[in-house]
């Protein structure tokens, strides 16, 4: 199974306690070399899951078990309360109890499983183990035959030297060393020409063994071509090519590199932090690899003619990929002919996995335009599209074909960009962006009725929504219609490729029900709200709402929604100033209904919860419309020249009847309907709460005069937009301002009484302002 990125951030990090009480176990580890790390399939398990996972073995890392937030959420490590959960690390022999994970580098996980994902076996790599857990072994690389070995110090093999006897081969000579062990880094003593002792790291997170860059350059050999670096009497100078590099590990001072897998692979190597001892032997005889000595020859030559000379004798080596792409960057920064650049580019597809052509490609071409290089994008995205069969990622391909399409529309080349934009269309149909840019291209083309169809499959996506109600507009002009869009020409477009609930019958009071009482719901959401992998979120609270909306008329039930900010979640661009203190007033969370301000149902769910998260609200309003309210409210409104203006009279029915604390009144502009593509699915949102319109965000103070109370208002429509533009800016960077701006033709108004001490709502009234029609647009 695949761990999606969760757009919820982790836990704080935090210590991981030590863990002698789980040390109990004790045996091998199957282990694998993908993509230039060591990689362990485990399953890990806490009391309420366990799942198939690939970690990293990151041996010299000061950690325990870090893992990636999906898969802590689906091993479920919390508790409600906040309280870790310990999870089991199992292996084939024996299996490693924490108490908690930690936080780990979630970008660098997501990109390994996405390139490697048949090396993995579809299992994805999820986090790592470090040294916080393997420093308590004694730990045996025998990385030729696929393993590892930990074992308890102490034991019958506790010098390490017996544990090697086992898999020693005739005639293999083994060596026996010291070693240092700082901050979790082992060290083994390395001995030059000179005799002088120096010390490398042992390293599972480098493929290359390294050697500190610097220190080359001041000894003379910048390629790192130092010979002799004796381990005992092995010259490992013999064995590998040691790469000239930047080491981060600065202690002990001595320290010059770090021996990685490339080296470890060919040895079986124990090493016991309780001896402070390590012992070896050559367990595969390694082949010098000459290709990678001449490749860190070139690359320290900074001759890009020499490193391209290299790639033209070792087209598909190891290194081939980097050499390339070093190319492709060095032609580009010193300005290079074309030919020379399109000879690097075609020089880096050789060295793309059959099976990733088209992934690689897409990566390529995103990078070449996002620095300025569009025709070298083209080349490279063409080039691409020849391995689109085979790539094991088939919906790359189609991006290919749609950023080519939209490069070449912006270009002029119509023609060109249409037979890419519509390859992308066979493969990803509801794509947004490639439905925009057709609806661009048959507009140029004055072809607007397969435009407009363009744009109105454009137009229920997050990330085109604003520019596909942009060339609505426009085609619509174009075509003659001067109705001015808005959210009620839209929806019947949009028809069919929406969710929608509405309930099946029609409120009819009972003679019990026939009062003055008039109910208030409030939906408190975020429209981006989604749980990943899942049509599960906002999206069912969202059609609940609209059930109660269809079955109760407004005179009897008033409706207000509030959505809010999560730093969990993308900006949800109706958010508002008013909705934020609204919520923190009721101290209500995310996805919640409330009826009156004091009976609760369910504010979330799945699609085809609609109708029972329906039900349960029906169930909560019903009996409080039998309350008659001792409140009368009679409210008008009009919009004219951009401001609205009104006022609300509150007649109290029983003044005599006194009240301990006095109620207050509130104002609220809201818009019955806005369009605004979510992540939850919801497309069109429903009365959508912009502003309060008295001066206090939780409402005045009801002051009667004879039993009543008159409340004018006046408010700048651009006003309250500059207020929530304002507002989105400082609390939510990325938000998609053009959701702050208000139809006036959609807007309504909701007010309430409610108690001073029970924040139970008392009475509701909900009117549309008059607004003056608008001339035909021209």
């Amino acid at each position: 199974m695949f761990f999606l990125p969760s757009p919820l951030p982790a836990q704080e990090e935090l210590p991981v306690m030590e863990m002698e009480e789980n040390l109990s176990r004790e045996g091998s580890i199957p282990v694998r070399i993908v993509g230039g790390r060591l990689v362990a399939a485990v399953e890990l398990s806490t009391v309420h899951s366990r799942i198939p996972v690939n970690l990293f073995i990151d041996y010299e890392s000061p950690s325990g078990l870090q893992l990636h937030d999906s898969a802590a959420k689906a091993l479920r490590t919390e508790d409600e309360f906040g309280q870790t959960i310990p999870i089991t690390i199992h292996f084939p022999d024996f299996d490693i109890t924490v108490d908690r994970r930690e936080k780990g580098p979630e970008d660098e996980y997501g990109e390994f499983t996405r390139l490697h994902s048949e090396e993995l076996n579809e299992d994805a790599l999820v986090g790592s183990i470090g040294s916080r857990i393997l420093s308590k072994y004694r730990v045996t690389f025998d990385l030729h035959e696929g393993r590892m070995e930990l074992a308890l110090p102490g034991g019958e093999e506790a010098d390490g030297e017996e544990a090697a006897a086992d898999d020693e081969e005739p005639g293999d000579e083994k060596l026996k060393v010291g070693i240092t062990v700082t901050d979790g880094v082992v060290w083994l003593p390395i001995q030059l020409a000179s005799g002088r002792i120096h010390a490398m790291a042992v390293s599972t997170t480098s493929y290359d063994s390294l050697i500190d860059r610097e220190w080359c350059d001041i000894q003379g050999f910048p390629a790192g071509e130092i010979d002799p670096l004796k381990l005992g009497e092995l010259n490992l100078a013999k064995c590998v090519a040691f790469r000239p590099q930047e080491v981060i590990y600065t202690d002990p001072p001595e320290s010059i590199g770090v021996l990685g897998l490339n080296l470890l692979k060919h040895l079986h190597l124990t090493i016991d932090p309780s001896t402070k001892t390590a012992v070896c032997f050559i367990s595969s005889p390694p082949i010098f690899p000459v290709a990678d000595r001449e490749y860190f020859e070139a690359e320290a030559s900074g001759d890009a003619d020499r490193l391209e000379a290299w790639l033209e004798k070792y087209p598909k080596e190891r290194l081939s990929a980097e050499g390339a792409e070093k190319l492709l960057n060095d032609r580009l920064v010193e300005k290079a002919t074309p030919g020379q650049i399109e000879s690097a580019i075609r020089r880096l597809r050789v060295t793309w996995p059959d099976d990733m052509i088209s992934t690689k490609a897409l990566d390529l071409v995103k990078e070449l335009l996002k620095t300025g290089y569009p025709e070298q994008a083209v080349l490279a995205g063409e080039l691409g599209i020849e391995g689109g069969r085979t790539d094991r990622y088939p919906d790359s391909v189609h991006q290919l074909h749609a950023t080519l399409g939209e490069l070449f529309l912006g270009q002029d080349e119509n023609k060109r960009a249409w037979r890419h934009l519509l390859s992308a269309a066979f493969g990803v149909p509801d794509d947004g962006r490639v439905n925009l840019n057709l609806g661009r291209f048959y507009e140029k083309e004055k072809r607007y009725n397969r435009a407009l169809s363009r744009y109105v499959q454009a137009v229920t996506k997050v990330e085109t929504g604003e520019q596909a109600l942009e060339g609505l507009a426009r085609v619509q002009r174009l075509m003659g219609d001067t109705t001015p869009l808005s959210v009620d020409t839209i929806a019947p477009l949009i028809a069919g490729k929406t969710y929608n609930y509405a309930a099946a019958t029609r409120y009819r009071p009972t003679p019990e029900e026939e009062t003055n009482r008039v109910a208030l719901v409030e939906f408190f959401t975020n429209a981006n709200y989604k749980k990943p992998g899942k049509e599960e979120g906002a999206i069912g609270g969202a059609l609940g709402n609209e059930g109660v909306m269809t079955y109760f008329p407004r005179e009897k039930v008033a409706m207000l929604t509030y959505h809010l900010l999560n730093p969990q979640l993308p900006p949800d661009s109706l958010s508002n100033k008013f909705a934020e203190e609204t919520a923190r007033f009721y101290q209500a969370s995310l996805a919640m209904q409330l009826v009156n301000g004091n009976r609760l149902f369910p504010g979330e769910g799945r699609p085809e919860d609609a109708e029972k998260i329906f039900l349960e609200g029906r169930k909560l309003i019903r009996p409080s419309l039998a309350e008659k309210s001792r409140y009368k409210l009679e409210l008008t409104g009009s919009v004219r020249d951009g401001d609205l203006t009104g006022s609300l009279k509150v007649t109290d029915l029983s003044p005599t009847d006194g009240s301990p604390t006095a109620p207050t009144i509130q104002i609220v502009l809201a818009e019955r309907r806005v369009l605004y593509p979510s992540l939850s699915k919801v497309i069109i949102q429903n009365m959508v709460a912009r502003a309060a319109l008295t001066e206090q965000m939780k409402g005045i103070e009801f002051k009667p005069s004879d039993g009543q109370m008159v409340i004018p208002f006046s408010r700048s429509l651009e006003e309250i937009v500059l207020e929530n533009t304002g507002y989105l800016k400082s609390r939510a960077g990325g938000a998609q301002l053009f959701a702050a701006k208000m139809d006036p033709r959609q807007l309504t108004i909701v007010a309430y009484v409610r108690d001073g001490a029970s924040k139970k709502i008392l009475q509701a009234i909900q009117i549309d302002p008059t607004v003056p029609e608008e001339p035909a647009a021209e």
